[in-house]
């Protein structure tokens, strides 16, 4: 298990057997997946969360994230996002905002303007299950 604060400058970080905790910071963040569950709080830089290992939750807080967030691997029923402080409909929103990305894939944009693009599954294929 491990605990990371990502700061302003480039982060790589891969989780071990156990849950860990990555804090993201301003710079561009690249986080992997070990075998153990995986927590990650986003920041306002880019981060790329990796699709392997156990099951990950992405928290995100309004008006603290507003990034790029890059989700390859999300598995629904499994891998989760937190959406807090943001309005009770803040998910259904998104949803119904989901664009189709060109080379398959889709994203959703948040009302603070955090985007994220989950590029192995297509707006269909997103429901609420995806939120808690």
């Amino acid at each position: 298990a491990a605990s990371v604060v990502g700061g302003a400058g480039s982060t790589v970080f891969y989780a071990g057997a156990g849950r860990s905790t990555f804090w993201g910071g301003t710079g561009a963040a690249t986080v992997g997946g070990g075998t153990g569950a995986l927590d990650v709080i986003a920041g306002p830089g880019l981060l790329d969360i990796m699709g392997e290992g156990g099951a990950k939750e992405l928290a995100l807080t309004a008006g603290k994230a507003g990034g790029t967030i890059l989700l390859p691997g999300f598995r629904v029923g499994t891998d989760r996002i937190a959406l807090q402080g943001y309005g009770v409909a803040e998910a259904a929103l998104a949803l119904a905002g989901a664009a189709a990305l060109s080379g398959g894939g889709s994203a959703l944009t948040l009302s603070d303007g955090t985007k994220l693009v989950l590029p192995d599954l297509v707006p269909a294929q997103l429901n609420l299950s995806l939120f808690f």
